[in-house]
């Protein structure tokens, strides 16, 4: 099981991640988690048809380099990636957190109506969208001031304490 530090930082898009995967510290990536809103499969595609798919993303998956691949399988086999897409839930983002010893998602929505971006995150969570700055305010409530769900590295940098 991974440990709990204070401060874990979860990247929460692929597509923002590989711009900036090689400037971040190594130490930073070994203990992040990952929380992409995309299908595995368009980036690691198996088919003629997930080949596809993928290429009518906005987002170039299948030109990310080898690497940053090789990165997200290493984080993937010790449990530290999810993918949102295709069929799962906040419940289950929920679940995976808990199972690496951290809260689960604030899920209550008679919580978010007085909260930031509150209605964003109840709309994220009930109809399975990944809008970036709902994700991050859902994470980073959940867990206060032991996961630091971010866009972009710079981004943790500004919310440690």
């Amino acid at each position: 099981m991974a440990s709990c530090d204070a401060h874990r930082i979860v990247f929460i898009s692929a597509s923002h991640l590989v711009h900036e995967y090689e400037s971040i510290p190594n130490d930073v990536l070994v203990t992040a988690l990952f929380f992409f809103g995309s299908k595995r499969s368009w980036i690691f595609p198996i088919t003629d048809d997930d080949k596809a798919e993928s290429s009518m993303q906005p987002t170039r998956y299948l030109t990310f380099p080898d690497v940053f691949k090789e990165l997200i399988l290493s984080k993937e086999a010790r449990n530290e990636v999810f993918w949102l897409k295709p069929e799962c839930s906040y419940e289950q983002v929920s679940i995976w957190l808990q199972s690496l010893g951290y809260k689960g998602l604030q899920l209550d929505d008679t919580y978010w109506p007085t909260q930031p971006h509150g209605n964003e995150v109840v709309n994220n969570y009930t109809t399975g969208e990944h809008d970036y700055q709902a994700v991050i305010e859902l994470v980073n409530q959940s867990n206060s001031g032991r996961l630091i769900a971010v866009l972009q590295y710079a981004d943790s940098l500004l919310k440690k304490d």
